[in-house]
């Protein structure tokens, strides 16, 4: 198959939740995933359903993950490595396993939904 083949997404664990807030709390680690493995990636399906985009991020450490949590202000020095997740709209995100996750949105806190797995559709 070619580069940016479509593949249905297959779950690979249980669906976890985290709460994005407007200040990004301690990454919270998905319950299937106790540790990480060196070299070993996965997908992730994220999707949120309140009204604002949510700025989602992943590190190592729970706090590392909060740190990462910003939203974006310019592609200069405000320029972040947070992921967009749109209200209602699925996004699928290649990371290592075993990460925190966690996210910021800049009105009303958020439920967000995060399935590990393979595929992108």
């Amino acid at each position: 198959m070619g580069i940016g083949a479509i593949h249905t997404f297959l779950p690979a664990g249980p669906t976890s939740r985290f709460n994005a807030n407007t200040t990004a709390a301690n990454g919270v680690l998905l319950s299937s995933e106790d540790r990480a493995i060196a070299g070993v990636y996965r997908q992730y399906r994220i999707i949120q359903h309140g009204n604002d985009t949510v700025w989602a991020s992943y590190a190592s450490t729970n706090s590392g993950a909060a740190s990462a949590a910003v939203i974006p202000t310019n592609s200069g020095a405000g320029a972040q490595n947070a992921h967009s997740i749109p209200p209602n709209t699925p996004v699928f995100i290649t990371a290592p396993v075993g990460q925190y996750w966690t996210g910021i949105v800049a009105t009303t806190n958020t439920a967000v939904f995060i399935t590990p797995g393979k595929g992108n559709a």
